[in-house]
């Protein structure tokens, strides 16, 4: 990454540029979008919809961008290779940095989203609370991104031998998406049932966006250990795999 920086900058702002070629607002999307999400959510499970929970809102919609900045990074890397085949045969530089931008572009609009939620409803009398559990939010983003990098290598390698995996991604994420506690809490659920989803690691990192941004207490230390080493052992797995496969990419892409 240091030493082909440049080379992934130019990367991260073309395919940035590409999103928006032909519109109209161009780049502007990147705010319209995560503030038109998080207004419409804020409306409807305020004023039509009722959960049960306290500012419901302020529940859901923090789960949801996380969970979007995972499973929109998983999609993209799962195209990343394949649809730069034209580019790995003609260049010679690191095939991972493909899969990187796609994940950093994701990871682009959720920063954005997240700012703009925690902006709104600042804005908003008795929604917003400052905590000191916000400080673990940078460390909770990076959890993340550990383990959506290191899936997306994986998927990324996979579809190079695999052309099927793109659409399994996509229909496995909206399946896997009614089995992650985004728009319910984790203890509503029957005991037998919630062992199970527990298993899915999205689970704890939901988890902690909602400790921090929902109920204003610290993520609990020792589960927040645990994902922080799962994280990084599913990264440098993912690396790792990748790494050993890639010099073949050009053939077979």
């Amino acid at each position: 990454m240091i030493k082909y920086h440049e080379l992934t900058t130019e990367l991260f702002k073309t395919f940035l540029k590409l999103r928006h070629v032909g519109s109209v607002l161009g780049m502007f999307w990147s705010l319209l979008n995560p503030f038109l999400y998080i207004g419409t959510y804020y409306v409807v499970f305020t004023y039509f919809i009722k959960m049960g929970l306290e500012n419901y809102h302020l529940f859901l919609i923090p789960g949801f961008l996380a969970w979007n900045f995972t499973l929109g990074s998983l999609i993209s890397s799962s195209e990343s290779i394949i649809q730069s085949k034209y580019l790995i045969s003609k260049i010679a530089f690191p095939n991972e940095i493909l899969t990187l931008v796609n994940v950093a572009l994701n990871l682009f609009d959720f920063l954005i989203s997240i700012i703009i939620y925690l902006v709104v409803i600042s804005f908003i009398p008795g929604t917003f609370q400052f905590s000191y559990s916000l400080l673990f939010l940078p460390l909770i983003i990076i959890i993340q991104i550990l383990f959506t990098t290191g899936i997306g290598f994986l998927i990324a390698c996979s579809s190079v031998y695999f052309r099927d995996i793109p659409k399994l991604v996509q229909l496995g994420g909206t399946i896997l998406f009614f089995f992650t506690p985004i728009f319910y809490s984790l203890t509503t659920i029957p005991e037998n049932f919630r062992r199970i989803i527990s298993l899915n690691p999205m689970t704890q990192i939901i988890g902690f966006y909602h400790d921090v941004l929902y109920f204003h207490r610290l993520p609990n230390a020792l589960t927040l250990l645990v994902s922080l080493t799962l994280s990084t052992a599913v990264f440098l797995a993912g690396y790792i795999v990748f790494n050993k496969f890639k010099h073949s990419f050009a053939e077979l892409s």
